[in-house]
């Protein structure tokens, strides 16, 4: 009602504010470093200058486009457009008021530029780990198997699974009959698993599993079929770091640009997507993609570099 949107209201405290207040009068400090939006609540206006705030993706772009996806009903995609609206009025107001504003993507920050005509803004891209080129295993190692991963309770990865079970792996398996689909990732949602049912031991939900890259590392292609375009679907660097190859939507590939045929696949039709998963399983351009994939991630998110970013926009602040 007062234009806060519930991921800063619900997190709103007094002792916070008084303690964060007691940290601001000291003075014994050269910079502000917040994860979240809903950190700059607690800090006091005049220190603004001082500040940057990681705020990954925006809030109000993100709730915008995941009201468009098929998994709502009619009242539950007006109330994500309902918060996107307090969200957008809270960003315009908060926002502009600090040093630097950090997002996860490119991509991103020209949408955040269009929306709100925002000078501050720039891009901290997540790292993903570099796995030792020794416990990489080469295509006859691995399994006749693609992987989907994600919390398969969040909604853009729900709606993805289903996309990919009800309009795209129909036509993978018309091609390659023996292919197993892993669906991995915590608390899968009843409608995932009811899409799945027909095909029997070709696909298999795992749930939340402890150690993912035996997954990832074992497959023989990693998909993405997220149709929601905001910042940076980790689950395609985790698979590029592991040599496997990547086959996703250009959602999926908005906030990574990677070079498609170069280093993934990125096609949006459901027949497109089960070709290039299908030629992968056969291994035509396989070995390719795969050098060339995590050679682009080693290269382009490292930790390394997100942390010289980081301290770059630590070191501008006068």
């Amino acid at each position: 009602i007062v234009g806060v949107p519930p991921s800063a209201s619900s997190s709103t405290s007094r002792d916070m504010c008084a303690l964060v207040k007691q940290k601001f009068d000291s003075g014994r400090f050269d910079a502000v470093l917040l994860f979240e939006m809903s950190a700059i609540q607690y800090c006091p206006e005049n220190s603004y200058h001082k500040m940057i705030v990681n705020i990954e993706d925006p809030a109000s772009i993100r709730l915008e486009r995941m009201a468009g996806l098929p998994v709502w009903s009619f009242w539950q995609k007006a109330g994500l457009q309902f918060l996107s609206a307090v969200s957008a009025r809270y960003e315009e107001k908060v926002l502009g008021k600090i040093a630097k504003v950090l997002l996860l993507s490119e991509a991103d920050i020209v949408d955040m530029k269009e929306k709100f005509s925002l000078g501050n803004l720039a891009c901290t891209p997540y790292g993903v780990e570099q796995i030792d080129p020794s416990k990489l295993v080469p295509f006859e190692g691995r399994e006749n198997s693609i992987i989907f991963s994600g919390n398969m309770f969040h909604p853009p990865n729900v709606d993805a699974a289903i996309f990919l079970l009800e309009d795209i792996f129909p036509l993978i398996i018309k091609q390659h009959p023996y292919a197993k689909l892993w669906i991995v990732g915590a608390n899968p949602v009843r409608r995932i698993y009811k899409s799945a049912e027909k095909y029997g031991e070709n696909v298999v939900i795992t749930g939340r599993v402890d150690d993912i890259a035996r997954y990832i590392g074992h497959s023989t292609v990693s998909i993405c079929p997220v149709r929601l375009k905001i910042g940076v679907q980790t689950k395609v660097l985790e698979a590029l770091s592991w040599a496997t190859p990547v086959v996703t939507t250009s959602a999926g590939n908005s906030g990574i640009n990677a070079e498609p045929g170069q280093h993934l696949w990125v096609e949006d039709s459901p027949g497109m997507l089960a070709k290039r998963v299908c030629d992968l399983l056969a291994g035509r351009d396989w070995s390719r993609l795969s050098t060339q994939g995590r050679q682009f991630a080693l290269d382009n998110f490292s930790w390394e570099g997100s942390v010289e970013r980081l301290q770059q926009q630590l070191n501008s602040l006068e």
